[in-house]
C-alpha cells in the first residue's frame, strides 16, 4: 500500500522563495559587474538546493518487510517488529527544534526535538495530520489519509506478530 506525502502551501512558498534567492544574488552581482562572485555564490546555493532536494520524502509504502519511507534518493526502512506504538499526531508546532534537516524547504525532514516526544525523525511535507511511530527511533510522517494509514499499519504489524 502506497501513501503519498501531500505538500502544504507554506512548503511551496518557502521552496519558491529559496529558489529565487540565487537568481536575485546573481542578478545583483551581474549589475555590479562582479559576475564571478555572483556566479559562484549562486552556484553554491543551487548545489545546496539540489542536495536538500535529494533527501525529500516522497511516499510511504507498507511492504511485507516493513514500513518504507521513500525519498528522492534512498529510503528508510522500519521493520514491523520494531514498531511499539502508532498514534495520530494532530500538529507539530513552532516550539519544535530542528536539530538537523529541513524546516520548510521541500518539507520538514531530518532530526527534530519535540517537547512531549523527544528526538524524532520527521518525514513530512505538511505540519498537520501526522502519524507518530514509536519504534527503535521515533518517526513522524504525514501520509495522505492518516487514519486509514494507521489502520493499515496496525494490520500489517498484527500480521507480523502472528
Amino acid at each position: 500500500m502506497r501513501y503519498k506525502l501531500p505538500i502544504e502551501m507554506s512548503v511551496k512558498i518557502v521552496t519558491l522563495i529559496t529558489f529565487l534567492i540565487p537568481v536575485v544574488i546573481f542578478y545583483w552581482f551581474y549589475t555590479l559587474e562582479i559576475l564571478l562572485v555572483g556566479g559562484l555564490i549562486s552556484t553554491l546555493l543551487l548545489i545546496l538546493f539540489v542536495v536538500v532536494y535529494t533527501y525529500t520524502p516522497k511516499e510511504v509504502v507498507l511492504e511485507r518487510s516493513g514500513l518504507v519511507i521513500k525519498k528522492v534518493l534512498g529510503q528508510v526502512v522500519v521493520p514491523y517488529d520494531k514498531i511499539k506504538e502508532v498514534f495520530f499526531f494532530e500538529r507539530f508546532n513552532w516550539k519544535t527544534i530542528r536539530v538537523f534537516g529541513s524546516g520548510g524547504l521541500f518539507g520538514w525532514f531530518g532530526l527534530f526535538y519535540i517537547e512531549k516526544i523527544g528526538k524524532v525523525w520527521v518525514y513530512a511535507r505538511r505540519r498537520k495530520d501526522l502519524v507518530l511511530i514509536k519504534a527503535d527511533k521515533n518517526y513522524l510522517i504525514a501520509p495522505e489519509d492518516p487514519k486509514r494509514f494507521i489502520e493499515n499499519l496496525k494490520t500489517m504489524i498484527n500480521k507480523k506478530e502472528k
